[in-house]
């Protein structure tokens, strides 16, 4: 049986570890930030689409956020939430809306 209070809190704490925040964890998964703060706390059951949409985000394994362990093999985010912290509103925005258009187009390529 899952236990999506630890999937939650693994969750949290590779989130804030890569430096970004719940609103930009969820746009970047295209989820919405409620739900991703209902799945952060453990009131909400996270699908198998969204936890996989988190996890790339994340770039961390499907292995460890549902079953713990070491995180041995997965991409650490810590240089860019190193990069991330400091910046402006309008530099955040910037950055957000690049991202967005580079993966919008990077979907459309690979599709």
């Amino acid at each position: 049986m899952l236990d999506y209070k630890l999937i939650g809190k693994r969750i949290r704490e590779c989130r804030e570890n890569a430096g970004i925040s719940q609103e930009l964890l969820a746009e970047w998964a295209e989820l919405s930030p409620s739900y991703i703060s209902r799945i952060e706390n453990g009131k909400k059951h996270v699908s198998l689409e969204s936890l996989t949409a988190i996890a790339d985000v994340l770039r961390i394994s499907l292995d460890y956020l549902v079953y713990g362990g070491s995180q041995e093999g997965t991409v650490q985010n810590a240089p860019i939430g190193d990069l991330l912290t400091g910046l402006t509103k309008a530099e955040a925005l910037v950055i957000r809306d690049t991202l967005t258009a580079l993966l919008n187009g990077l979907r459309a390529y690979l599709c």
